[in-house]
């Protein structure tokens, strides 16, 4: 174990195993819920409950649509980890849209993963991927929060700008080494841009990249293969918490990106000129 390691004594490490202890149990008792619809929801809830633990106070974990100022929309996401304290947030009935700027993360939940499942979630993440954070070259990222300064302009195929997907899976009917090679052979056809930057399987398996010493193993970018991490090997973890890890890594450095609103609605262009009114009071 390095100095930059835990102790198996760590508190919030041990917090964050129970959770994810927790999740494994409830989504097991999910199996009991016959329709498949309402079972893949339950286990989004128990999802969204175990984030829940670790997502910062200033994000919210929601689902719904990602848009871009272009007018391009993603599929619906299952879950969505957004900012509250900056964007709006536009609903229509029950549906919600949150602009790609506001969005840090989405997380693609399968009740079971299969060759076709896992296809369908990669496919499902980079619809969200190819969404445009940059606004056209004219977004910022803003340093500080609201009222910070703008430091740089948001850039395509940075891992510091862009947002992070990663799919979960309650269960899977096949092999770490059949899922490993679906997911090689998936990604040798697209760009990196929209590669997902994580797989994990409850119990089974945690997917990510072989990238160089000290960067994010969620840097598809650098990476230069694909690591696969198993449970039952002694000096690693649960896979779930292999997430919560690294998407704890990624939201405390996940950029604030300031967008104009003029890029998502319009305002009135034409007006009637009139002389300015007098401001000056009349004496009595």
């Amino acid at each position: 174990m390095t100095d930059s390691e835990p102790a198996q004594s760590s508190i919030p490490r041990r917090i964050i195993e129970a959770h994810a202890r927790e999740a494994i149990e409830r989504m097991r008792t999910a199996d009991l819920v016959t329709h498949p619809g309402e079972r893949g929801r339950a286990r989004e809830e128990v999802l969204r409950q175990y984030l829940a633990e670790i997502v910062p106070t200033g994000f919210d974990v929601a689902t719904g649509f990602i848009i871009d100022s272009h007018g391009e929309q993603s599929r619906q996401q299952d879950l969505i980890i957004v900012r509250r304290d900056y964007h709006p947030r536009f609903q229509v009935g029950g549906a919600f849209y949150f602009p790609v700027e506001a969005v840090a993360a989405v997380i693609e939940v399968k009740s079971s993963l299969n060759r076709s499942t896992l296809l369908e979630a990669i496919r499902n993440a980079g619809s969200v991927k190819r969404l445009d954070r940059t606004g056209g070259g004219q977004n910022y990222l803003v340093v500080g929060g609201g009222g910070g300064m703008s430091v740089e302009p948001a850039q395509k195929d940075n891992d510091r700008h862009e947002l992070k997907s990663f799919i979960v899976a309650a269960s899977t009917d096949v092999s770490w080494q059949a899922a490993h090679r679906t997911f090689d052979e998936a990604l040798q056809a697209l760009p990196r841009s929209v590669w997902p930057n994580s797989l994990t399987v409850a119990e089974k398996f945690y997917l990510a990249y072989q990238v160089p010493d000290e960067k994010p193993r969620t840097d598809v970018h650098i990476a230069t293969g694909v690591a696969m991490y198993l449970p039952s090997e002694e000096t690693n973890v649960e896979p779930l918490v292999d997430l919560a890890g690294d998407l704890w890594s990624w939201l405390r450095v996940a950029p604030l990106i300031d967008v104009a609103p003029l890029r998502y609605v319009a305002t009135s262009d034409t007006y009637l000129p009139g002389a300015a009114p007098d401001a000056s009071v009349p004496e009595e």
